[in-house]
Parts: C-alpha cells; structure tokens; sequence
C-alpha cells in the first residue's frame, strides 16, 4: 500500500491518500471539501536504514 499526500488548490487543507500500487493513476483529482483541483505534494521517502549491514564495509569480515 502506498500513501500519498495531496493539497487544495483552493483550500490549502492537505489529504493523505492511501492506494494499492495498480491504483495509482486513479487517485482523486478534486477536493472532498471545496471540489477544487487537488495536486500530489513529493515527500521524503520514509525508508530509514538502521544498525549493520547496509554499507560495503558492514559486510565484509575485519580479516579480510
């Protein structure tokens, strides 16, 4: 599942828009509250990488 953030044009009140990956291209177009145009707002991924093993050096053996 995906979540997007959508804005108002209009309103400037900000939706969040939960869609499987096959819906993408059928996300809402209009505002639920004022019917205005909605745009997507890019975010910053949320993947957060933590604790060993993401990086080359993790990976290898200290002996090596």
């Amino acid at each position: 599942m995906n979540t997007y953030m959508f804005e108002c044009t209009n309103c400037k009140k900000e939706f969040e828009v939960i869609t499987r990956y096959e819906d993408i291209g059928q996300t809402p177009k209009t505002c639920p509250e004022c019917n205005h145009i909605m745009v997507r707002k890019f975010t910053a991924p949320t993947i957060v990488y933590k604790g060993r093993g993401f990086y080359s050096t993790d990976s290898k053996s200290r002996t090596e």
